[in-house]
């Protein structure tokens, strides 16, 4: 779209061009499929990552998401989310991976599902969720809390897409409370895993 100025001191109207990704702030249902590339802050759909060490951090992995037409999780398709500790050797990291705010306050029932993968040794990752993030920036932040959850995620290095699903978000419905729902990611010198992410929903 376009913006057109017009007055102050302006000999004549200015039109100036603006482009970028709509974020639906209803939506509670994402593929990824618009992902952006490694390297952004900004990922696909309000998705936001912050690495807080390690040069490591979560992006697009295109081609490599969930294949819904696989039963047996073996095969990917399309994009999804990834990250990857290793690089020549292992490294340390701490990378978080946290979705844009949901209002949960009128669910009766929420509960969250998403698919997951991982190869290699490693940490597990750790699902976290968050009534009072801001949205952007450091998640260790003042004043900002976290609660850990159980992911249901699959057991290390079995490299198959996995559902965790019927995750129980009710102790989270906070009237008035914006939900945040954080995937971390940890490796260290020692070992890293490679974990992809896809097909996240929240149902009511």
């Amino acid at each position: 779209g376009s913006v057109t100025i017009s007055g102050g001191g302006l000999a004549s109207n200015a039109t100036v061009s603006l482009s970028g990704t709509g974020i639906d702030p209803n939506a509670t249902s994402f593929n990824f499929e618009s992902c952006s590339t490694n390297g952004s802050s900004s990922l696909s759909d309000g998705f936001y990552q912050y690495s807080v060490i390690g040069a490591q951090t979560w992006g697009c992995a295109t081609t490599f998401g969930h294949n819904n037409s696989d039963a047996s999780g073996a095969s990917n398709s399309g994009n999804g989310l990834q990250i990857n500790g290793y690089s020549g050797g292992n490294i340390q990291n701490e990378d978080w991976l946290i979705s844009p705010s949901f209002n949960i306050s009128s669910y009766n029932y929420p509960l969250l599902s998403f698919w997951s993968r991982n190869k290699f040794t490693g940490p597990q990752l750790k699902l976290m969720i968050s009534t009072n993030y801001s949205g952007t920036g450091d998640p260790y932040a003042s004043g900002v809390t976290w609660t850990e959850i159980d992911g249901k995620f699959p057991a290390g290095n079995t490299d198959v897409w996995t559902k965790s699903e019927n995750i129980d978000l009710s102790t989270f419905k906070t009237s008035g409370s914006n939900l945040y729902i954080a995937f971390v990611y940890t490796s260290t010198t020692v070992d890293g895993a490679r974990w992809s992410l896809d097909d996240f929903n929240l149902v009511n």
